[in-house]
């Protein structure tokens, strides 16, 4: 089992990929570990590809990292899981409930998932006013 990850601080996004078996404390603590040695990727968004991942996580593994977010104030940001599964987009958003200022969203592709915080970005961006 790998996690890799890449941090893009111009546009305020952590991708995280996990291949293979994995276990849900794994990965929560991969997210925890990376979040609180830099404080400021809370505000951040977060696409998590999980296609070629397998295993199981559950609630306290969710609460893990929703305890460690919760933490500190953050600003409004996005977590996007790229995932086929069918239901996942349910448990995603009952991930909106513990997590402050943060939407959770489910796509299929890592294109979809740049649209998506493209279109996201765009709602909130400053430079548009209202008329």
């Amino acid at each position: 089992m790998a996690i890799t990850h890449r941090i893009d601080d111009q546009r305020r996004q952590v991708w995280i990929r996990a291949d293979g078996a994995t276990t849900g404390a794994h990965v929560s603590g991969f997210i925890v570990e990376l979040a609180e040695s830099r404080s400021e990727l809370m505000d951040y968004d977060f696409v998590h590809d999980l296609r070629e991942a397998s295993g199981d996580v559950n609630n306290n593994d969710v609460d893990r990292v929703a305890t460690s977010f919760s933490a500190r104030p953050s600003s409004p940001s996005h977590t996007v899981f790229i995932t086929r599964d069918p239901s996942f987009g349910l448990w995603a958003r009952s991930m909106d409930f513990q997590f402050p200022n943060r939407k959770h969203h489910v796509v299929q592709t890592p294109a979809e998932a740049e649209a998506l915080l493209r279109r996201l970005r765009s709602e909130v961006s400053p430079a548009r006013s209202p008329t």
